[in-house]
């Protein structure tokens, strides 16, 4: 670690403010994050000042240097919100990394990152019901259709007939 900062002292890329944790980075960035080339809506900036507080600050410990998150972090951040008793969507878990891949690449983009540890994480892909196989799902039969109709209940059976 101190050879690191001494080829980076030497090559002119130290940056003191290297030692910016990210809770503290994370909270002046969403202030001032201007977006992609379209801006950022007030509406966004809220979502993504709530998704920091709420999971990103939440998961990352308060100490932990911005310089110093890798693509495990990451990883393992994805894995915290995958977690079963989250209930959480494949799309909001997208939604979740985002803001901390925004704000990483915003670090990078300031010479406070080599590379933003955020880019190609891999993001959950589970199926769902629509992923299920055309095959899988069929209709009833005729015979099917009249055991079903047997035996429900008649106040129902015009609606699934």
């Amino acid at each position: 670690m101190k050879s690191a900062r001494q080829t980076d002292i030497g090559r002119g890329e130290f940056d003191g403010r290297s030692r910016v944790t990210l809770h503290e980075y994370a909270a002046e960035w969403v202030e001032r994050y201007q977006g992609g080339r379209r801006g950022i809506r007030e509406s966004t900036r809220e979502d993504y000042r709530r998704i920091l507080r709420q999971y990103v600050l939440e998961h990352f410990s308060a100490g932990l240097k911005l310089t110093d998150i890798t693509p495990r972090h990451v990883a393992q951040y994805v894995g915290w919100l995958c977690a079963p008793d989250r209930k959480l969507s494949d799309k909001s878990v997208r939604s979740y990394v985002g803001p901390l891949s925004a704000c990483l690449e915003s670090a990078k983009e300031e010479g406070l990152l080599r590379h933003n540890p955020a880019r190609g994480a891999r993001l959950p892909h589970r199926e769902t019901a629509e992923d299920v196989e055309s095959e899988e799902v069929r209709a009833f039969t005729r015979e099917q259709l009249g055991v079903f109709l047997a035996v429900v209940h008649r106040d129902h059976r015009l609606l699934f007939e």
